[in-house]
């Protein structure tokens, strides 16, 4: 049957140079390398549905251009490739369907209003453990580049215990969402969460897709399937959260292990975990009355500066001179206020006793100037 329809689609072209509509819309015509050089100017005709069977191969030499014609549709099957060596152009409402392999995707070029896309299938997330434990979503690229505006897409969400397949846009960008659902007691106060994102890795054709603003993105170059890491234990998605443990003049800080921060100040601790630390004070200034605050947050854009200033976060150390923060539910910084120098104690000391004196002289003169007054 094959043969047969290859080679009517050839004496039709060659012969009457006509459309092939006397195919009804709904009828594959399949195709092969063969069908392709019969045909005028590499023109699939206007109107007709072919298809790329499993197990075949369409090449697309590399002096040709492809031209899928208005009104027509070239189906790739899965288990089918298009090899692109030349150049193929899909036309307004056109359409280039790719469920197989295609080679050198860089090389489809379409006019507005014409579409080729590739088949992504997502897996039932029962599959990996994920039923009810995460949120997927997707959504396509519209520029073809990495830093396309997010806030703009439109976003598509996938059941949760169905595999579904969509149709993406050669050629343009991916965007899978996988959000870990947070447990209700914790997302009701704290924003930042117990799980961590980054850590659900997405894979397509097992080629991992890359994290960046909040999404896993990839420049669709192909069809494929998605896969996503195995839920095996919540310990493998809890987030690591940062703690600033920036040392100052005259002072370090180190948590209970003795990591310290000589470089970027920054301490990594799992959600949820216990976290101490302490406060060494050089010997020049060990004279000094200091206070230890733990601030929500990492940076000036997450707390308001003058809450270190609140009592309420000022932190006492244990028997062992040891801080605590338990349990670590986000970011935090660590201040320590009041560290100066011992001849600055000595000589502020020595004018509060100055000033400390001078009162009590005046106080004693006044007590004394009114004693004179005073009657029998």
């Amino acid at each position: 049957m094959k043969k047969v329809l290859s080679v009517l689609l050839a004496v039709v072209m060659m012969l009457s140079g006509i459309s092939m509509l006397a195919f009804a819309e709904d009828t594959a015509v399949e195709v092969s390398d063969a069908d392709l050089s019969a045909l005028v100017n590499y023109a699939l005709p206007s109107g007709i549905n072919a298809v790329v069977k499993s197990g075949q191969t369409l090449t697309v030499p590399a002096d040709k251009n492809l031209l899928v014609s208005v009104g027509s549709t070239l189906l790739v099957e899965e288990g089918a490739s298009l090899l692109v060596n030349g150049q193929v152009s899909v036309q307004e409402n056109a359409s280039l369907k790719i469920a197989g392999r295609v080679t050198n995707a860089n090389k489809i070029g379409v006019q507005t209003g014409g579409e080729a896309v590739a088949e992504v299938r997502f897996p039932n997330l029962a599959d990996f453990a994920l039923s009810d434990k995460v949120y997927i979503k997707y959504a396509f690229g519209y520029t073809g580049g990495a830093t396309d505006d997010l806030t703009g897409l439109e976003w598509h969400t996938i059941p949760q215990n169905e595999a579904v397949s969509v149709w993406a846009p050669l050629n343009q960008y991916f965007y899978v969402n996988a959000h870990i659902i947070e447990p209700a007691e914790i997302s009701q106060y704290d924003e930042t969460g117990k799980y961590d994102d980054s850590k659900l890795n997405v894979w397509i054709n097992d080629v991992e897709m890359p994290y960046t603003q909040d999404q896993h993105s990839i420049k669709l170059l192909f069809s494929g399937d998605i896969r996503f890491s195995i839920w095996d234990s919540d310990d493998t998605f809890i987030a690591e959260r940062k703690i600033s443990l920036r040392s100052g003049e005259g002072y370090t800080v180190y948590s209970r292990d003795g990591r310290t921060s000589a470089n970027d100040g920054i301490v990594y601790i799992k959600y949820g975990q216990p976290f101490s630390f302490r406060v060494d004070i050089d010997d020049e200034y060990n004279m000094s009355a200091y206070s230890v605050y733990v601030v929500k947050g990492f940076s000036l854009l997450e707390f308001d500066p003058n809450a270190v200033l609140d009592d309420s976060l000022k932190v006492q150390p244990d028997k062992d001179g040891y801080y605590m923060i338990n349990p670590v539910q986000g970011d935090y910084t660590v201040f320590v206020l009041g560290v100066v120098k011992n001849e600055t104690v000595e000589k502020v000391s020595n004018i509060f006793e100055m000033v400390k004196n001078i009162f009590e002289m005046i106080a004693k003169f006044f007590r004394q100037f009114l004693d004179m007054f005073k009657f029998n």
